[in-house]
């Protein structure tokens, strides 16, 4: 299995790709992780009918292997660096054919922004617990308010973070309790050793542009550019979900036009960890929507 890492220059951001199979010259498929978490949890989330696929995972901004300018908690972080930002990685991974994205949580929001922003670049969309206004909910809402905190900012953000990564036991528990069924999420296999992934990446993400980030992220919105989606479109999302509201599924079906919902009744922001034979299911018939065919000069 062929396997390489490596950064694109995005506005002065190393964004990370994590790449598998690229050496097949078939459909690629776009993975973009949640906030706090890494490009490197796509090896323990994705299920076996898309694992063989062609696919690259996409760092964030100011999150490990991503790398932040020096400066960038001085910078506005508008949506543009994740609409036509991070549609220039698409373009130095695909060139100018079309990519299948798959996204959870900020990684759908960035799905969304990318298609609207460079229609042309994505031929289907599935986004996990995605949203299109930037306000969290939750213990990650806590850590975002506590983020935009003028003089105790810093000192308490880096004290949530630090408690976050210092072991994976903690971490599960943030996890957790981003779950409305803690108990399936905890017995399900991969969550150790994602943790563990996840753990490793924070640990090396750079304190403040990660407090910059989920404090400018409070900020976007992107309703209004919805119409501008082309591409198919799934919304999977937990009607639970205690950090994205279901709300925003609803308000981004209406918005994107010809938008599917799948609707998991009962079901939090890790719908892969809460309900994973189901969530594989769905994944399954999407993409046999979408075939990874090869490419056809």
């Amino acid at each position: 299995m062929s396997e390489n890492l490596r950064h694109v220059e995005v506005e002065g951001h190393r964004i990370a790709v994590l790449s598998r199979h690229e050496d097949r010259d078939t459909t690629p498929l776009i993975l973009l992780h949640g906030v706090a978490l890494s490009p490197r949890i796509w090896t323990h989330i994705l299920p076996p009918a898309l694992a063989g696929r062609r696919w690259h995972a996409v760092g964030l901004p100011a999150h490990h292997p991503s790398e932040a300018p020096p400066d960038f908690a001085d910078r506005p972080m508008p949506p543009e660096l994740f609409g036509q930002g991070l549609a220039g990685v698409l373009a130095e991974i695909a060139g100018d054919r079309p990519c299948d994205l798959l996204g959870h949580s900020t990684g759908g929001y960035a799905a969304l922004a990318i298609a609207a922003a460079a229609p042309e670049r994505v031929r289907s969309i599935c986004a996990v617990s995605a949203f299109a206004q930037g306000e969290w909910n939750g213990g990650i809402g806590l850590l975002q308010a506590v983020a935009r905190l003028d003089r105790l900012g810093g000192p308490l953000f880096g004290a949530g973070l630090g408690l976050m990564r210092s072991h994976p036991a903690i971490a599960r528990l943030a996890a957790l309790a981003a779950t409305n069924r803690p108990r399936a999420c905890n017995a399900w296999p991969p969550l150790a050793p994602m943790l563990e992934t996840v753990v490793a990446d924070l640990k090396r993400t750079d304190r403040t542009a990660l407090r910059h980030f989920m404090a400018a992220m409070h900020e976007h919105d992107i309703r209004d550019r919805l119409g501008a989606v082309r591409a198919p479109t799934l919304l999977v999302h937990g009607t639970a979900d205690p950090v994205v509201p279901f709300a925003q599924a609803r308000l981004i079906k209406y918005r994107v036009p010809h938008a599917q919902l799948e609707r998991m009744a009962g079901i939090g922001h890790l719908p892969f960890g809460e309900a994973a034979d189901r969530f594989e299911a769905i994944l399954r018939q999407w993409y046999e929507r979408f075939p990874d065919d090869r490419h056809e000069p």
